[in-house]
């Protein structure tokens, strides 16, 4: 909807204590989103799986029935048979060129030597 997340944090664990710690209250950016849009965010991230919109019985159709996705043709993407609104360039399988570029993943903890020394024959 905006392009960013709406968790932040400097390394994984910071966003992850973000998202653990936002109780329920999601703060939106000014003027940018319909009540529609909100609506849709906030039954999406409910804490509760259960109360989370597409939970039940009707599953992703009760999420492609919110009022946020009313002008959304389903049936013409299924039926591929509407022009996406971007057709990226990809010059070969392995293109990220479509792609932000990023530091490389952060250091995993060093193992203990007693964790070593349980694979030493292996």
């Amino acid at each position: 909807m905006t392009g960013f997340t709406p968790f932040s944090g400097n390394s994984a664990a910071e966003v992850q204590k973000s998202i653990e710690n936002v109780n329920g209250i999601i703060e939106f950016p000014k003027k940018t989103f319909s009540q529609n849009a909100k609506n849709i965010v906030i039954h999406l991230l409910k804490c509760n799986p259960k109360e989370r919109l597409g939970f039940g019985l009707n599953g992703s159709d009760e999420v492609k029935r919110h009022p946020w996705f009313e002008t959304c043709d389903w049936d013409g993407m299924l039926n591929k048979a509407i022009q996406p609104p971007l057709v990226p360039t990809v010059y070969h399988e392995g293109d990220t060129g479509n792609f932000d570029s990023y530091d490389e993943l952060e250091t995993q903890p060093k193992a203990s030597q007693r964790d070593l020394d349980l694979f030493d024959e292996w």
